[in-house]
């Protein structure tokens, strides 16, 4: 959604976000033709771009969505993004005691 500041409501209680960067990329379609099917290329290089553009690392954000189509997808996301070790996105979200606890970044899911 695009909107310009004369048309944000003048006494909305929600601050306003601003976009410094977003970036696109597609990898490669074929399973069998990936170096690593594992590692999600097309993620880390669009982050990379995004970050480039916004002059901030992963680390910077205040909220990074992933996609979770699938279970594996999140964790992968997280790995690609820098944000979790390769292998080991699925530790994001700590669990002490078998209660969740909220991770160091919020995460959006879709």
């Amino acid at each position: 959604m695009l909107t310009r500041s004369e048309n944000y409501p003048k006494n909305s209680a929600h601050k306003p976000i601003r976009i410094l960067g977003s970036s696109q990329v597609i990898d490669t379609l074929s399973l069998h033709d990936r170096e690593n099917l594992l590692k999600l290329y097309a993620a880390q290089y669009s982050v990379e771009r995004a970050c480039r553009q916004a002059a901030l690392l992963p680390t910077d954000m205040d909220l990074f969505e992933v996609d979770d189509a699938f279970s594996i997808y999140a964790a992968l996301s997280l790995e690609a993004a820098g944000l979790a070790e390769s292998g080991k996105g699925w530790q994001y979200i700590p669990v002490q005691d078998g209660q969740v606890q909220s991770p160091a970044m919020p995460l959006l899911t879709f």
